[in-house]
């Protein structure tokens, strides 16, 4: 599909090279209870404050002002979650992407780079707009990645998920007799 990262570099998919999102996941399920309590006035400032920090360290030429800046946008997602939360703003939708967010994180890689290749390099779209353009791009990959996530968590991942748990039941009967 042209010259991507999906083609060019293994590691990119390494876990090792993606443990961050993991890491922010998990500091983020830690600490939203801690969060909510926060008045809304007090989490809407955070928002906007990491999110103007983060812009900010993104322009500037400080060393790791990117991985501070990418940093600063997690923490300012945590903030909002929290928000979005106290607000009481419908947040089923949220839970529903947790519980996938499994097989959206396997899958995204591959729908964002057919999303890439479709919209960029086969039809030439939005090239001129690059903000409407990762806009656009990452609402149908989220789309996509969340429809396709809903077939492979039922299918597979619950499936593997039951015989691990059979497995590891088994393992512990025979442990247990021994």
């Amino acid at each position: 599909m042209g010259d991507s990262t999906a083609n060019s570099d293994f590691l990119y998919f390494n876990i090792s090279n993606q443990f961050h999102v993991f890491v922010i996941g998990i500091y983020g399920y830690f600490l939203l209870p801690r969060l909510r309590v926060l008045p809304a006035a007090g989490l809407a400032a955070l928002v906007l404050a990491c999110w103007m920090l983060a812009t900010l360290l993104a322009d500037l030429h400080v060393f790791n002002g990117r991985f501070y800046s990418l940093a600063l946008y997690a923490q300012c997602f945590v903030f909002l979650v929290a928000l979005l939360s106290r607000l009481h703003c419908g947040t089923g939708w949220m839970q529903s992407v947790g519980q996938r967010s499994f097989s959206m994180y396997v899958l995204h890689f591959f729908v964002m780079n057919i999303v890439e290749y479709i919209g960029n390099v086969k039809f030439r779209l939005l090239i001129d707009v690059p903000d409407f353009k990762a806009l656009l791009h990452l609402a149908v990959a989220i789309a996509i990645t969340y429809w396709l996530s809903g077939f492979t968590k039922r299918h597979v991942e619950d499936r593997f998920i039951r015989l691990g748990k059979q497995l590891f039941k088994g393992k512990q009967m025979r442990s247990v007799e021994e």
